[in-house]
Order: structure tokens, then C-alpha cells, then sequence
């Protein structure tokens, strides 16, 4: 199978566990794109947190943003897909958050708003380098148009709050864990792997020729979607179940190595 295209999240996968992305997998990936490739970063960040990739590799790539949320050219500008939750999940997911206690981070485009301001928030705010907006209450949520919230999660209760989440909405959300101590929620209809699809279909690439690799929740449906979906070696159990391939670990340059046997070989 000679694959057209790659998709790969960021955090855990593309960049090591120091938050950069190694001189040998930015040599993979560029020697993939030379050879008729598209690479399609995949990520919960903003396309404000994407530009160090865009300035790595000097082409017009179709960004990921959002967890699917919005997909958009790095260069250009132009959107490819884009759904944002609707007003009335938005209010359903604040409050539960808020009642759970959990500090509920939202994106309205590049804009950052936050429920609250306490250490969760500010750690996250310098994760991700936004100014933030602090809701006085619920009534600010009206008019705005809300692509992803999230809720700051203690590390330890992620995979059991993700659990709780999906029963208190049944299918009115998309929910998942990125990091341990981020539990997103989407549109139902928002996904990785819409995503892929929209991507595929403005390419004209089959899902038979695409790969992906990642190695958290919010992957899980790209790497299903995928004609060959790789998992990373530091990913959870249950992400490397789901794959044909699993990889070795971000800090082991697993991306490079996944390029090398299936795109350069």
C-alpha cells in the first residue's frame, strides 16, 4: 500500500515528553512530504499553538485544531470544516463542569475563557500562551460560539470523570481525555476522525491511504478511521488495543520510526 497522507497529534506522539518535536522525526517527516505526502498535524490546540509547526515546515498543511473542531490551512487561512457546540451543550457542559467542580476552560476561536481563576487555570493558561477572559457567571456564555471547553481534571480522576461525562450527556457530546488532567468536550458531530474525512474528501484521499498515529483518547477515533492506525508505545492499553501497529515511545522518536517502515521503508 503506498500511503498518501499522515496524521499525527502532537502532545505524546509528534513531540517528546519535553514538548518538542526531535531533529530526527522533523527529518522523517519532511523526507515524507518530498516524497508526495501530506502530513496533517492532529491536536486539541488552537491554530495559534500550531505555528511552530507551520514555521517547521514552510507549506500550506491542513491543521487539526480542536480535536476536530476546525480544520484549517496553516498558511492560507481557509477553512475546511468547522462545528462548534451548540449554546445549549455549552451552557449543559459549563454547568455540570462548574458543579463537579471542575475549572471549565472554553476557546471561542484563538480567545481563551475561563470559569474561574485559580492555579488550574493559570497552569493551563501558560501551557497554552493565551490571554484569558474570566466569566463572572453563566450568563456570559451567551453569544458565544464555543469550538471546544474543557474541564481541569485531577490526573488521577481523568478516565473516571470521562466515564461519568458520557453518561450524564448519553449523544449529545463528544467527550475524551487528552492529557490526563483534560477532559474535552466537542460537538457530537466533531471528531479526529471527521476530521481525516473532510481532509480526505478536499485531497482526494482514500481512508485506505491514510495513516495515523497517536496515543490518548481523543485519538481513538482517527486511529480507527485510518487504513493503518498506529499507536505509540507510551499510549494506554486500551489505544493500543484498538491498532494494527504499535510504535515506539515519544521520548524513542516513535513517529520517525513508523515513517521509516510504512512511507520511506
Amino acid at each position: 500500500m503506498k500511503y498518501k497522507l499522515l496524521a499525527v497529534d502532537l502532545d505524546g506522539t509528534l513531540l517528546n515528553s519535553r514538548s518538542v518535536m526531535s531533529e530526527r522525526t522533523k527529518l522523517a517527516v519532511r523526507a515524507a512530504m518530498d516524497g508526495g505526502v501530506l502530513f496533517v498535524p492532529s491536536s486539541g490546540r488552537p491554530l495559534r499553538g500550531l505555528g511552530f509547526l507551520s514555521r517547521a515546515f514552510e507549506s500550506d498543511l491542513p491543521f487539526i485544531t480542536f480535536n476536530g473542531g476546525v480544520v484549517i490551512t496553516s498558511r492560507t487561512k481557509k477553512v475546511i470544516f468547522a462545528k462548534n457546540l451548540t449554546p445549549e451543550i455549552a451552557c449543559r457542559v459549563y454547568g455540570r463542569g462548574v458543579e463537579s467542580g471542575a475549572p471549565v476552560v472554553m476557546w471561542e476561536g484563538d480567545s481563551l475563557f475561563a470559569s474561574c481563576d485559580c492555579r488550574a487555570v493559570r497552569e493551563y493558561q501558560a501551557i497554552v500562551g493565551a490571554d484569558m477572559h474570566v466569566l463572572s457567571s453563566a450568563d456570559q456564555l451567551e453569544g458565544r460560539a464555543f469550538a471546544k471547553m474543557i474541564w481541569l481534571v485531577p490526573p488521577e480522576d481523568g478516565v473516571w470523570m470521562q466515564t461519568q461525562a458520557r453518561e450524564y450527556f448519553k449523544d449529545t457530546v463528544n467527550c475524551h481525555i487528552s492529557r490526563p488532567y483534560l477532559l474535552e468536550f466537542v460537538d457530537v458531530d466533531v471528531s479526529k476522525a471527521k476530521a481525516l474525512e473532510e481532509v480526505g474528501a478536499a485531497y482526494g484521499i482514500d481512508r485506505s491511504e491514510m495513516i495515523a498515529v497517536g496515543d490518548s483518547y481523543n485519538d481513538v477515533s482517527m486511529l480507527q478511521y485510518a487504513g493503518l492506525g498506529i499507536a505509540m508505545e507510551n499510549a494506554p492499553d486500551e489505544i493500543k488495543k484498538i491498532c494494527r501497529e504499535v510504535t515506539l515511545s515519544n521520548d524513542a522518536d516513535g513517529v520517525a520510526a513508523a515513517i521509516d517502515k510504512h512511507i520511506l521503508k
